[in-house]
């Protein structure tokens, strides 16, 4: 059962094996984007409260710069994913709380941009938006390649002459091209 099916059921009044089976899943995708960031056991925490009868509890992946907690939220939206900056792993309360949905997960490279730019302080809104999302992370990208050719097509994108795919493609480009930056260190926080 997928954590988006797992999360149609009310689980905080539910069987409590529903539960525990929420929790494992959260945390096996968890510990899918600790690895896919590169991330090595000691180099983040994950934590499952599973709380009291009424709530879904929260499972937490707590890195040096960025704090993701996934849980049953009811503030709408099937924004289930909660993602802040945060100083360290003992800094429990972070920076601007941001709000994406669980379907975020299923790009996993779109999802470790988001938390890049969101660790940087860098994401345009506190709800994930798609469209929104992918321009922060092209910005981000372009950002780490000091390049005429991406400066000049970022310009036209700006103004609404260029497409996102036609940015993101010509900062792929320039980034493989690039002998200073690979795109395994766009990747990097």
């Amino acid at each position: 059962m997928s954590l988006t099916t797992l999360l149609q059921n009310d689980l905080g009044d539910c069987d409590p094996a529903l539960k525990k089976r929420f929790h494992r899943e959260a945390k096996k995708l968890l510990r899918i984007v600790a690895k896919t960031m590169g991330l090595s056991t000691k180099d983040y925490d994950l934590r499952s409260n599973m709380a009291g009868p009424a709530v879904s509890g929260e499972i937490t992946l707590h890195t040096e710069n960025v704090y993701v907690q996934v849980s049953q939220t009811h503030i709408g939206n099937g924004n289930n994913i909660l993602v802040r900056a945060c100083d360290g792993r003992k800094d429990c309360t972070g920076k601007v709380n941001h709000w994406a949905p669980v379907t975020a997960l299923s790009d996993i490279h779109q999802f470790i941009g988001y938390l890049k730019v969101v660790a940087k302080g860098l994401a345009i809104g506190q709800h994930w938006v798609d469209e929104q999302v992918r321009s922060d992370i092209a910005h981000d990208n372009a950002n780490q390649i000091m390049s005429h050719e991406v400066e000049e097509v970022r310009r036209k994108y700006e103004y609404g002459d260029v497409e996102i795919d036609d940015f993101e493609g010509v900062i792929q480009l320039v980034a493989n091209q690039h002998p200073l930056v690979s795109p395994a260190q766009m990747a990097l926080f």
